[in-house]
């Protein structure tokens, strides 16, 4: 009301129809399942908070430990892998019975 009492006809008409579009929108349209308004508080709650990044953990380093015996360690033995094993193996992956 008060629109159309300080602006002329094509004013009012040209005021009315962005109202009337965003008060549509924030009456039936529901972004993930959520109402309009609800939406944008958190849009803008997002912009506003602080950030809490919960994955990103301040990283420490470790102490070493010292090996008393070094021949104990475990080492890996070389295979020696040939086209034919590899072929024989992809037979086996692709054809399973």
């Amino acid at each position: 009301m008060i629109l159309w009492s300080i602006l002329d006809v094509g004013g009012f008409y040209s005021a009315a129809v962005p109202v009337v579009c965003i008060f549509a929108a924030m009456a039936f349209y529901r972004p993930y399942g959520q109402p309009l308004i609800v939406f944008i508080r958190n849009a803008l709650l997002f912009f506003i908070r602080p950030k809490l990044y919960m994955w990103d953990r301040p990283t420490r380093v470790l102490s070493q430990k010292k090996v008393k015996n070094p021949e104990s360690l475990v080492t890996t033995v070389n295979k020696n892998i040939t086209a034919e094993d590899v072929s024989r193996l992809a037979k086996i992956v692709d054809n399973p019975k």
